[in-house]
């Protein structure tokens, strides 16, 4: 798989589906400290259009990543499990040339209620998801 250095990962979103990407410097503590503002957050999402949450990846490793999804319009502060996100994480990691990969998505952890979601990249086809939340 290309681009497997540690960082976050950035993705821009048209319809949940991958349209640009590139590497964005930081550090695990980055991801850690996100605070965000909901008002303002739904506010760019009605100006955007955009219902989902708000995927901010970490990448630990070549397959191990740690999400957190703020999820104003869902009114509340942060999903703590997003299989919709993760698909569409194992879509970019496709297009950036990942095959036959089966990677796992950390989430949940720092609102208190840790999940592990599991994402299989087949050669050919839609990633399938699974998971559990403790």
């Amino acid at each position: 798989m290309s681009g497997s250095s540690c960082g976050f990962i950035e993705i821009q979103m048209i319809n949940s589906t991958p349209k640009a990407s590139r590497g964005a410097s930081g550090n695990r503590d980055a991801l850690d400290r996100v605070d965000h503002d909901a008002d303002a957050l739904l506010g760019l999402q009605n100006r955007e259009g955009r219902d989902s949450t708000v995927p901010i990846v970490w990448r630990e490793d070549r397959n191990t990543f740690v999400s957190r999804n703020p999820f104003p319009r869902g009114g509340i502060n942060e999903d703590p499990a997003t299989g919709s996100a993760a698909a569409s994480l194992g879509a970019h990691l496709r297009w950036l040339g990942a095959h036959a990969a089966l990677v796992q998505v950390h989430q949940g952890s720092h609102i208190g209620v840790p999940s592990l979601i599991t994402v299989e990249i087949p050669d050919i086809g839609r990633a399938r998801v699974s998971g559990r939340v403790a």
